[in-house]
Order: C-alpha cells, then structure tokens, then sequence
C-alpha cells in the first residue's frame, strides 16, 4: 500500500475551524478519513525571518502555555489519522491508502449483480407465465412461491449471521460465494427446463422443487456477496461509486431479462418445428396447394382463401364464424400454441444457460479479484449467540428507522410491477384507438402510414407493455450517471430524499392517462423510471449504518443488516402481488375468455388505477417522511463516525455523532464476564433497565413474566397459521380464484410465526437464567451504562485532553485578540483556568508514529 499523506493542522487554525462542543472529531485528517483535503496555513515569524504581522506586541504567560501545547496537539492529531489509516488497513483491503476502490476491484465487484434480480424478475414475471402455459395452476405456482419465502425467513437471517462469524484465510464471504455459484446457475436453469408431460401437478412440483432449492443457493452464495460491498471502502464517495456500477449492470441485467426471452421468442418462430401451421392448417385451398396438401379431403368448408386468416381466430367473433371456419380456426389456434409453447421453452432455456453462465463466470472473477481480511486480520475470539447478534442489530437506531422506509419503497415498486400489465390492457386498451379499427396501426403509433406499414402488433397490449418495460428501466440506466452527479453537488442525504420526492410526483402523473394514450403512457413510463436510477443510494447508505454498528460494537457485521436488503423484497412481494390479484375477483374482474379480454366494470379500471399509481405515490410520500428522520445526513457526519470506530480500536473512548454522547467498547474483564454479558444482550434497552431498577434477580423475575407471554402468543400465532395452511389446502382452496391467496399468506405466516418461536424461546430461558443465576449487579449498571453511553467524556481520554486544549486554544486567541486591541498585559481573560497540566497528553498516549 501507499504510504498515507496527513495535513498539519496548526492549533491556532484548529481555532477558527472548530468548537469545543465537537471535540476533536472535525479536527482529524480529513485525508485519512476519505474527505477532500484542505491546505491549511497560518502567519509564521519563521517563514521569511521576520517579524509575524498578527502577533501581539506582548508575551503572557497563557501564551507561552498555549505554544507549548501545540506540538503535543498535533501528535494527539497524527495519533488519531494513523488510527483511522490502521483501521482502513484493517478493514477494507482492498482499497489504496486514501480509500479509493481500484477499478480492478470495483467492476469484477458490480458484474455478478447483471444476474441477481434480473433472475428473480425472469422468475416473477416470466416465469409465471411460461410455467402456466405448460399447465401448472398459478395458484400452486404461489404457493411455493410463498413456502420459498417462508423458508427464507430463516435462512437468510442465519446466513448472514454465519458469513459474519466464518474465519478462514480465504475470508468470510468468498468460500459462499464460490461452492455456491455453480448449484445457483445450474438450479435457475433447471428451473426453466421443465420435463414435457400433460401432469400438471407433476409440472408444479417441478418448480416448486428447484424454485425452492434455488433460493436457498441464493442465500448461501448472495447474502455473503451482498456483505462484501460495504467493506470495500470507508469513504462515502467511492462507496457511492461502487453501488452507482453495481446498480448499473443490475438495471442493464434487468433490462435483458424483461425484453431477452420475448425478442428470442419472436427470432426462434420461423425456425421451430413445432410453428409450420401454414403447414398443419394451410390458409385456404390456395394454400393446400402450395403445401401440396388435397384441400377437399380436409372438413374445412370451401370458402374463398381470404377467409382463412390467424387475425380472424384471434377475434371475439370466432363463435359465430361457419362451423367449418370455426374448424379450422381451431386447427390454427392448437398449432400456434403448441408454436408458443416450444418457442418459449427454447427462449426461456436459452436465456437461463446465458445468465447461469454469466454468473458463474463473473462471480469466479470477484472471488478472484475482490480479496478479504485474512483469518489473522480478524478477531478470533468466540462469536455471540445468534439471539444477541440480531437484537445488537435492533438496537441500531439508524437502521431500524430505514426498515419502514424499504417497506414501502419495496410495496410500492411490487405493486407497480403486478398491476402494470392490467394498467395496459384494461385501463389503456391500446386496442381502442381509432387506428386500430381494422386490427392495424403503424410501428410506435407513428400514424398515418402507408397500409402496407402497418401491422397488427402495435395493437396489442404485449407490444405496448414491452415497450413501457424498456422505457422504465431504460430510463432508469441513463438516470443513474445524473443522480451520482447529484450526489456530488448536493450530498447523499439529499439526493436520496429527492429519489422518494421524484418517485411520488411522476407516480401521480399516471392520473391524466387514460383509455388510448399508449403513447403518452410510455412516455411518463419514461419519467417514472429516471427516479429508481438513485436505488443505488439505498446500499451506501446501509454501508454508513455499518459504520455506525462497528463504532457501537467494535465488530464489522455486513451480513446481519445486508440480508434485510434481499429479504425484504422477498418477504413483500408475496402480499403486494396476492393482495391486489385476489382483491380483482372481489371487485367484479372478467377474466379472459378462450384468451380474449373482456371489457371490466369501471370499478375494476378504478382499483387498478389506485393500486398501480396512487397507493405507490403515497408509499413514496410515506418513505419521504420517514427518510427525513434518517440521523446520517452529510460526509463529514460519516468522516467522524469512521474517525470513532477508528479511535475504539485503539482503545480510546469517541463521541457518538449521533447523539452527542461519549461511547467506547465494553471492556471484558474476563471470559466469564464476556458470556455472562451475552446473557443481558438478549434483551432491549428498556429490559435491561428493568434489571438495573429492581435488580437481578427481581427484574429476572418480571422478565420471565414478560417473555412467557410473548413465546406463548407467537405459539398461538404459529398453530393458527398451520391450520388455515392445512385446512385452506385440503379444502381446496388453491384452485379458488377469489380465495387462492389464503393458503399463500398462511404459509408465510406460519414460518414467520416458527422463527419468531425459537427467537422468544431462547430469550425466554435466558430470563429464566437470569432469575435462577443472577448476573452481578456491578455488570448488569456497568454493561447498561455502556449501552447508553456517558455525558462527559473521561478525564484520562483522548477526547476530554482535546477538548480542555481547545478551550486553552480559544481563550488564548481571545486574550491576543485583547492584546491586539486595547495593549492590555499579562493575565489571563475570564473563563476556565487553564493551566499546563490540565491539558498534557494523558500518559498512555504515544506520539503517534506506532500503527
């Protein structure tokens, strides 16, 4: 690594720069800390010889006392960038000494991320849709979409709990992401491969089985990736350069995901065996002839050639068409779905192979590439209990105000999602333009054109709902660059409130839409993705809180609050894609008949309008509201907060920026004391106060009370939750329209409901515990006060020796001031007294040069 450059800061600079109240934090090296940096430079006698224009015509003893403090200042200075310096060694190994992500670190880094999501929306929106037309009920489909979700409301949490904890000299996340990168690629494709048979629970078991396992791989190998990032760097710009790339490829993937398999699908008709119709079902006797097929041994009809046509078998007339038309339009119509149905298993295998290989390619390239704290870099003493490290998780104030806010911002884009095809089809029925009154219109609705120019496609509500997808997230690619410049100008805080801002307004812009506007739809589909290109800002801004965790606790754990970051979506997305669909049939829907849509009731196009664009507009105003709170809102806010954790590593007390109190790590007297403070750390704040008001064993004893009811309400909770999943299945209810998303919800419920089970059990013995073997009254005062933190910081600190120099520093300028203006003598001005022990460096305090 590059040796670190650090600014002198002079003390008579320091003074006009800072405050007392700030301590020493807004003082340390701003080149160390990832803050551009400033020269900084003071009048000085000994720089030409002369005589110091500012100086004071006379020399008191206070300022003799101030001059003699400045070097020891600086060295408490220099102790403190080196802290930072070692603890960015540390930390994140891969970045120069300034912080800076190598390019040849930050893009094998961002290019796994093409085939994250992008395989998940293939699966959601895709996939259901292939796996229907091949047989499989959707209501199975959701089922085990559901039970998949249930399964992740275990696993992702212990996954990113195991990440935290591994110690091997590869690292903690790159053995994951390596054995599980080949199992994740090669069960996506699996997925997209179903065996032909006419079985179609057979077919819902298949996905089931692979969707199911396929996720788990996802944990196992993503969640440790997802925790990689935040470690990579400790500068607030560089990580917002790292996840703007990893963004970038995400959309980019996205993009080839949505648009991939139906593009394929259309390339691979003309070549697929299974799409000769004009063959199977010749169009007319003129065709016949060229098919060399004998047209009168056919029961056809004899009608002239042109009657013979795929668009009138499309049409809601076909009922009334001649039996014998009526023939052969069903004859053109099992052709052409046995044509679609080929085609997409071809596409679908074929995009899963593409993205299964990218994958594994690219993630063999970032364990390569990207390399992690070695087993001797990291603490090897024994890890805490599961419980303790969530609920270490719980007490972070910032994180836990973010998680409402990924609620909504997750409701919302969920809903968007599974309410824009119905938006399409029911609300704009591109079909309904006058253009289209002979079932053609020009490419993009570039109307009039010649008739030989148009075709059927651009009215259809597939070609219109492809093209809204591409502009929404073909906007939202070309947006990025212009939000990270935002960034820049304006900070990260600000920028991202701007994200929810812009995200509510071009939602609510959908209200002037209505039947026959396709053009204008894609337009403001245009304007409605530009917001989602700063989602990036979500993932640096979980990497602040981070920081934050590590200052608080001394340990860095990206797994326990990244996996929230991929098990959210899946957690949300169950409810927000049931919830709207089943309250469809209540709303009086009219589903397809023979595949042609039907006209709804204007209440059915008023529900779709509500939850496509006005529930995601207030989600977005509600996120905006909460977002606000968000404590970490400019760099130098997350400059100190690295500054902190830098100085706990040297075992020195810092201030928290948040809220202004003195924290440092908790110092274990012995081995006993470290397992009997897990004990007290399975509780929150408010219990462990109960234990230090009435005590130990008393408030064990009111703790016992407390978590026995709450295990026996998660109890309840779960069984009710496993006999409407039992009872809702064997009765039916899955193939039920109108009831389908009962046994979805309950299944979810139930697992959620299981974890929550273990989680209070294990707390409730610890209670017991408590009651039974008491801890020490001295430690349960001494751990709670630790938790909340002190007012002042000790006399013997870093902090508190800064903070007593300042105010000599102040006062000293003050009374030079004095000197200056009126030639007043010797004495000190009013104020504390300062004298020049009150500000030496405490004894333990080295001159800064030892890492």
């Amino acid at each position: 690594m590059k040796g670190a450059r650090f600014v002198r800061v002079s003390a008579a600079s320091n003074a006009t720069d800072t405050n007392a109240e700030s301590g020493a934090m807004s003082h340390q090296s701003n080149s160390a800390a990832g803050v551009p940096r400033q020269r900084v430079t003071q009048p000085s006698a000994a720089a030409d010889g002369g005589v110091d224009a500012t100086s004071t015509p006379q020399s008191t003893s206070l300022d003799v006392e101030a001059t003699g403090q400045t070097k020891g200042y600086n060295r408490f200075l220099r102790l403190v960038a080196d802290a930072v310096k070692f603890r960015r060694r540390k930390i994140a190994v891969n970045t120069e000494d300034d912080g800076r992500i190598p390019w040849s670190v930050k893009l094998p880094y961002a290019f796994p991320q093409f085939s994250l999501t992008s395989l998940t929306m293939l699966i959601g929106i895709h996939g259901t849709i292939f796996y229907t037309k091949i047989g499989a009920d959707v209501a199975f489909i959701a089922f085990f979409t559901a039970l998949a979700r249930s399964f992740d409301v275990v696993t992702d949490p212990v996954m990113g709990y195991v990440s935290d904890k591994t110690r091997t000299k590869w690292g903690r996340r790159r053995p994951y992401m390596f054995g599980a990168c080949l199992f994740y690629a090669l069960c996506f494709i699996m997925l997209f491969s179903p065996p032909k048979t006419d079985s179609s629970s057979g077919v819902a078991i298949w996905f089931g089985i692979f969707y199911i396992i396929f996720y788990l791989f996802d944990t196992i190998g993503n969640v440790p990736y997802s925790a990689l990032g935040p470690e990579l760097s400790d500068v607030a710009s560089e990580r917002d350069s790292l996840f703007f790339w990893a963004k970038l490829f995400n959309g980019i993937g996205i993009l080839v995901g949505a648009v991939g398999p139906v593009g394929l699908a259309v390339a691979l008709r003309g070549s697929t065996a299974e799409c000769t119709c004009e063959q199977t079902c010749p169009f007319g006797a003129d065709g016949a002839a060229a098919e060399g097929v004998n047209w009168n041994a056919t029961a056809w009809g004899n009608y002239p050639t042109a009657y013979y046509n795929a668009s009138s078998c499309s049409e809601s007339s076909i009922e009334t068409l001649p039996s014998q038309l009526h023939t052969w339009c069903t004859c053109y119509n099992d052709c052409d779905a046995e044509c679609d149905v080929a085609v997409s298993r071809t596409s679908f295998q074929t995009i899963a192979i593409v993205f299964g290989v990218y994958y594994v390619s690219s993630m063999l390239l970032c364990v390569w590439k990207v390399k992690e704290r070695k087993f001797g870099q990291l603490s090897n003493e024994e890890a805490a209990p599961l419980v303790p490290s969530l609920l270490a998780t719980l007490r972070n104030k910032p994180f836990m105000g973010l998680l409402p806010a990924w609620v909504c911002d997750m409701t919302a884009y969920t809903m968007i999602g599974t309410m824009l095809p119905f938006f399409v089809e029911y609300v704009i029925v591109p079909s309904s333009v006058p253009e289209c009154a002979d079932g053609k219109r020009a490419a993009f609705g570039m109307d009039p054109v010649a008739e030989d120019q148009e075709s059927e496609q651009w009215c259809k509500s597939e070609t219109w709902l492809g093209m809204g997808l591409v502009a929404l997230i073909g906007a939202q690619i070309v947006a990025m660059p212009v939000w990270l410049k935002l960034t820049k100008i304006f900070g990260k805080f600000k920028t991202w409130l701007a994200f929810n801002l812009t995200t509510a307004v071009t939602n609510g812009l959908f209200v002037i839409i209505g039947q026959g506007d396709p053009k204008l739809t894609i337009m403001l589909a245009v304007l409605n993705g530009m917001p989602s290109g700063a989602q990036f800002l979500t993932d640096s801004i979980v990497a602040d809180v981070i920081d934050y965790d590590e200052f608080l606790t001394g340990e860095r754990a990206e797994g326990r609050f990244t996996i929230f970051q991929t098990f959210i979506p899946k957690i949300v997305s169950v409810p927000a894609q049931a919830v709207p669909l089943a309250l469809l049939s209540f709303f009086g829907f009219v589903a397809p008949v023979k595949g042609v849509t039907q006209d709804q009731p204007a209440r059915v196009k008023m529900f779709i309008q509500f939850v496509f664009f006005i529930l995601p507009c207030a989600l977005a105003l509600i996120s905006f509201a909460i977002k606000t709170k968000f404590p970490i809102r400019s760099e130098q806010t997350s400059a100190d907060i690295v500054k902190g954790a830098a100085l706990h590593l040297k075992g020195e007390v810092a201030k928290d920026p948040l809220t202004g109190k003195y924290v440092g790590l908790f110092h274990h007297r012995s081995e006993a004391e470290k397992r009997e403070t897990w004990r007290l750390d399975n509780f929150f704040k408010s219990q462990l106060k109960l234990l230090v008001d009435l005590g130990p064993e008393e408030g064990g004893k009111r703790l016992v009370a407390q978590l026995w009811r709450t295990f026996m309400t998660c109890i309840a909770i779960s069984t009710v939750a496993f006999i409407v999943t039992a009872s809702s299945i064997a009765g039916g209810l899955l193939s039920n329209e109108s009831w389908s998303w009962l046994p979805a919800f309950a299944v979810i419920a139930f697992g959620m409901g299981v974890s929550a089970v273990v989680f209070n059990w294990v707390r409730y013995k610890a209670a017991v515990s408590l009651r039974d073997q008491p801890v020490a009254t001295e430690l349960v005062e001494r751990w709670y006060k630790h938790l909340i933190g002190t007012e002042d910081a000790p006399a013997d600190s870093l902090l508190a020796y800064a903070s007593r120099h300042e105010k000599m520093v102040k006062t000293t300028s003050a009374h030079s001031m004095r000197n200056s203006s009126d030639g007043a003598g010797a004495g000190a001005p009013g104020g504390d007294d300062v004298t020049p022990q009150a500000v030496m460096l405490p004894n333990h305090v080295d001159d800064g040069t030892s890492g």
